[in-house]
């Protein structure tokens, strides 16, 4: 028995400090997969962003299961799309879509990047380089139900002042975007302003037509706020989640 537990407690010890090391390794992929996904711990190269539009072609070019207007879980999963998806979850609580499946994706507007100077030392030389990366933005597939996704919405922190700037716009029009990427589109309705609204569209593509609402929020001075895209395959979806908020 004596040999024994001195057999014991080394292996015990070396099974510990072995979790110990390899869980700083390992700790961002779990972390990947949790309801506390973050988006915005991710950076996408200029290489691995998509061009809003071409992201938005995606999900208007969708068809829904088994011709009904139930989504997949898989939604724009494709070997050619560079989105980072986590695990499906599913909440019990009060939230309008308990169920998600969260994701990540790097975006350009007409080309335009985020551009950060990195510095280092080499050889005793301070160097310096300009890093060009995507946007980094929140893509989520989302349902009331956990067998029943029914839109996407893609979130992009920034203000939709700045974003009109990427534009080429003096006033920041979704509908306008659209038709100068060849998306033909018919604006349904307007509410609120720009500080705080929403536009509603209906988009066609070689499939069915998709409903899409964009919402909008900026600050008095213009710099902070963000943009809503959501992707909807039927219009009583849509105007369900709008009568949602008012304004």
């Amino acid at each position: 028995m004596k040999y024994i537990k001195a057999f014991i407690k080394p292996l015990f010890l070396s099974i510990f400090a072995m979790l110990v090391f390899v869980s700083p390794i390992t700790s961002k992929n779990v972390f990947a997969n949790t309801p506390d996904f973050n988006p915005y711990d991710y950076k996408f190269s200029k290489v691995q962003s998509m061009e809003l539009s071409d992201l938005i072609k995606v999900f208007i070019s969708i068809v829904p299961k088994n011709g009904t207007n139930l989504l997949s879980w898989d939604a724009g999963n494709s070997e050619n799309v560079p989105i980072y998806w986590g695990k499906v979850r599913h909440f019990q609580n009060n939230l309008p879509y308990p169920s998600i499946r969260p994701g990540a994706v790097g975006v350009l507007f007409n080309g335009n990047t985020s551009k950060i100077i990195t510095q280092e030392w080499v050889a005793g030389e301070l160097k310096k380089r300009e890093v060009e990366n995507g946007f980094t933005c929140s893509l989520n597939i989302r349902g009331k139900l956990y067998w029943a996704p029914r839109n996407i919405n893609i979130e992009i922190p920034i203000s939709p002042i700045r974003i009109a700037k990427y534009f080429n716009q003096g006033k920041f029009s979704f509908g306008d975007y659209l038709s100068n990427s060849g998306i033909n589109n018919e604006l349904l309705w307007e509410k609120g302003s720009l500080d705080y609204g929403e536009t509603a569209w209906k988009v066609y593509s070689n499939y069915n037509p998709v409903w899409i609402i964009c919402k909008t929020n900026h600050g008095a001075n213009g710099l902070i706020g963000d943009v809503e895209i959501m992707f909807f395959y039927t219009l009583a979806d849509a105007e369900s989640d709008s009568s949602n908020r008012r304004y």
